[in-house]
């Protein structure tokens, strides 16, 4: 029997690496092309991939560590700095948004990996819970509130923001409901 029938998808990786080393090998990648043009590339990237991305090298770290990137991203996500007064607020190349995105990440993957983490209890009469961060919206059953509970993410906690108080209308037996949340 040939090696090649006893260990076929041993040979199909190793000519896809093969095939990798001779035509795209990262070294001959341009490393001059306009910091506008790589910014454009990266914006597409979330950011876990921002993340792995910075790593591949010190050109792609430079690039990615920066601002412009890493702000939208962030407040996205609900990540706010209100309390903080930037030193390099409006300079698009600052890296402190990105700095702020990269402890953030680091921090949740590791805290995630090794189970350290709260979990947020709902009540038994809860019907639906719709996350939008920084924002948590609870729904009940008719039968246990009246009201639709509204949680902001402070700090890492959710906090009570609000209580929506649902209309005395008579809703049909529908099984399930949930709020409109557009205007």
């Amino acid at each position: 029997a040939d090696v090649a029938d006893l260990f076929p998808e041993i040979l199909a990786k190793e000519l896809r690496l093969d095939r990798l080393n001779s035509v795209g090998h990262l070294d001959k990648m341009s490393p001059d092309l306009p910091t506008e043009l790589w910014l454009h590339i990266f914006s597409f990237l979330d950011v876990e991939e921002l993340m792995r991305a910075r790593d591949v090298c010190r050109r792609w770290w430079e690039v990615i560590d920066c601002d412009v990137l890493w702000k939208p991203r962030l407040l996205k996500r609900g990540i706010h700095l209100d309390s903080i007064e930037l030193a390099n607020e409006g300079q698009e190349l600052s890296a402190q948004w990105a700095r702020l995105g990269s402890s953030y990440y680091e921090t949740l993957a590791t805290n995630w990996k090794n189970g350290r983490f709260k979990p947020f209890m709902f009540p038994d009469s809860t019907h639906c819970a719709a996350v939008h961060l920084p924002f948590l919206i609870l729904t009940f059953d008719r039968s246990g509130k009246s009201a639709v509970e509204v949680y902001r993410l402070v700090g890492g906690k959710f906090e009570l923001v609000t209580l929506l108080p649902l209309p005395d209308l008579q809703i049909d037996d529908t099984p399930y409901c949930e709020p409109c949340m557009t205007s």
